[in-house]
């Protein structure tokens, strides 16, 4: 009897560790494939404008309006991720020369520390941009939700092999998964203004931040200081019912951006007076909305590179 157990140890020992090199071998391998993928990285040499930002710009510039940019705005996106996404299609579009990124009141907010270590954002977000992180980033993340890693390597185990094979058949970043402008064509901005009636106050109560957005809003200024790219922050219009209840994080709004970055241009069109029928929520404009505001954008850039 512990001949037989002991010979069942063995081969379940041995059974795991080859399944443990073939699993390190085949994630190398479709990572060597992502790494050098001519695809999903790539964006027409005539776009020399990358947006960036969460839901608020993704809706809202249509890249279609705005000569020469490219959107790769995705919900959600934790400035981490527009930081990541920002070197890796730099590295690989050198004609990239400004960046348009979100920077509303709500992205400083403290509660946005969910969107880096919350357990929902952890297992949609990180799979997704494991191939723009080192391992000490992951590593960082996990640290933070440690219970998450047996389904966070499984995750990012299933995306590599998926994005291996659209890099494969030549897919670019918006069938990757990294972003791109959203049509909203629905208007659902009267249940939502019924919605938030119901709640006292929908403004951050205090006057903190979240930290991992300060910080690597920081790093992009710093990056594109350093790489002589022209970064223009900008807040997409919002409805009034927010815009009244948002007076704190607005004071902190202005506060970081005159103490850290009056080096980067800010377009606040937080108040931009817009129809009703150009919001597809409080928050975020729909595609009649969109077209407006990208025009309204483009000639406010063509502007800046007149002078």
């Amino acid at each position: 009897m512990n001949y037989q157990i002991r010979h069942f140890a063995i081969k379940l020992v041995t059974f795991c560790f080859l399944f443990l090199i073939i699993f390190i071998l085949t994630l190398f391998s479709f990572s060597v494939i992502i790494y050098q993928s001519k695809s999903i990285y790539a964006i027409d040499k005539s776009c020399n404008i990358l947006i960036l930002g969460d839901s608020h710009t993704e809706c809202a510039l249509n890249d279609t309006h705005l000569p020469h940019s490219v959107n790769i705005s995705a919900s959600a996106d934790a400035y981490i991720y527009s930081y990541l996404k920002m070197k890796k299609l730099i590295n690989n579009n050198p004609q990239i020369d400004t960046i348009l990124l979100g920077y509303g009141y709500h992205n400083l907010s403290p509660s946005l520390e969910e969107w880096v270590y919350g357990d929902k954002f952890i297992l949609n977000k990180v799979p997704t941009y494991a191939c723009f992180m080192k391992n000490s980033e992951i590593q960082n993340v996990i640290k933070y939700n440690p219970q998450l890693a047996p389904s966070l390597i499984l995750d990012i185990y299933r995306s590599a092999f998926k994005l291996s094979v659209k890099s494969i058949f030549g897919q670019n970043y918006n069938q990757a998964g990294f972003g791109g402008f959203r049509r909203l064509t629905y208007n659902k901005l009267k249940e939502d203004i019924q919605r938030l009636s119901r709640k006292k106050d929908h403004d951050e109560a205090s006057f903190n931040s979240s930290p991992s957005q300060e910080k690597y809003l920081l790093m992009i200024s710093n990056y594109c200081k350093n790489n002589k790219i022209k970064l223009i922050l900008i807040a997409t219009p919002i409805y009034k019912n927010i815009l009244k209840s948002s007076k704190n994080l607005k004071v902190l709004y202005y506060e970081y951006y005159n103490k850290y970055l009056t080096d980067n241009v800010l377009l606040d069109y937080s108040g931009e007076n817009m129809p009703d029928s150009c919001y597809a929520d409080s928050e975020h404009l729909n595609r009649l909305g969109a077209k407006d505001f990208s025009l309204i954008v483009d000639n406010k850039l063509h502007c800046y590179q007149n002078k």
